[in-house]
């Protein structure tokens, strides 16, 4: 997982409209897997953290947790129904952030998947910390060991989708939204991830290999502008 700039313009848009409108819960979530749900969940807790806030990540994606393990940390496993999900959250040091990965035992699980337990769970986090982001898995991607994206964001004050650009089937961006409004969760905010989508530079450097043969130093001068455009640089 490469963190993601809590600096960066669009960063501080999808923090602004998640949690910095006076919402304090925000889950994040998408329609299929490998979309960037934990990244965009670990930059809002750390952007969150940032302005001095108390923040709690809870990673409830259990088929592919990520955050802890590639923090480096050692989660401990936990259960919403007793005082598990609390002993078990990891602090970190030096900035106002906690971490609580993923439950393991599929008793846990299974009692993460009770939407009242989760949600007396998060009551008593909100008493410790001041805003919640919850890292889940994916909402078309659901089997027997998932803890149900759709609940734990209608658990929440809003959810935000991510949407992996050039690769998401727009019938699963269609399914995973209308799960979301069917559980009665409130889509704050879109987040289009351009990872597989070259920028404008990109595209151009790799038309003038085309005449690389015939005019090789000049296409190699356009390529050395492209790569150096402030403006062509810029996602598309």
């Amino acid at each position: 997982m490469i963190p993601l700039p809590i600096h960066y313009e669009e960063l501080e848009a999808i923090y602004g409209a998640a949690l910095g409108s006076g919402q304090h819960t925000v889950a994040v979530t998408s329609a299929d897997h490998g979309e960037g749900v934990s990244i965009i969940a670990y930059a809002l807790a750390r952007r969150a953290a940032a302005a001095g806030r108390r923040t709690l990540l809870v990673d409830l994606n259990t088929e592919t947790s990520t955050v802890a393990s590639r923090l480096g940390l050692e989660g401990r496993d936990w259960s919403p129904s007793d005082s598990s999900a609390n002993e078990s959250i990891i602090h970190m040091v030096g900035v106002s952030l906690s971490i609580l990965a993923a439950p393991m035992a599929p008793a846990n699980i299974l009692n993460a998947r009770d939407d009242e337990k989760l949600r007396v769970a998060m009551a008593k986090w909100r008493e410790r910390f001041e805003c919640i982001v919850l890292d889940t898995s994916p909402l078309t991607r659901l089997n027997q060991h998932n803890i149900l994206p759709d609940m734990a964001a209608s658990a929440c004050d809003g959810a935000v989708f991510v949407v992996l650009a050039g690769r998401t089937p727009e019938t699963k961006v269609s399914e995973a939204v209308a799960r979301l409004h069917s559980a009665g969760a409130k889509i704050v905010g879109a987040v289009i991830n351009d990872r597989h989508n070259p920028n404008l530079s990109v595209e151009l450097c790799r038309e003038t290999r085309r005449l690389d043969r015939i005019a090789f130093r000049l296409m190699d001068a356009f390529r050395r502008f492209f790569r150096t455009n402030a403006f062509l640089m810029q996602k598309i």
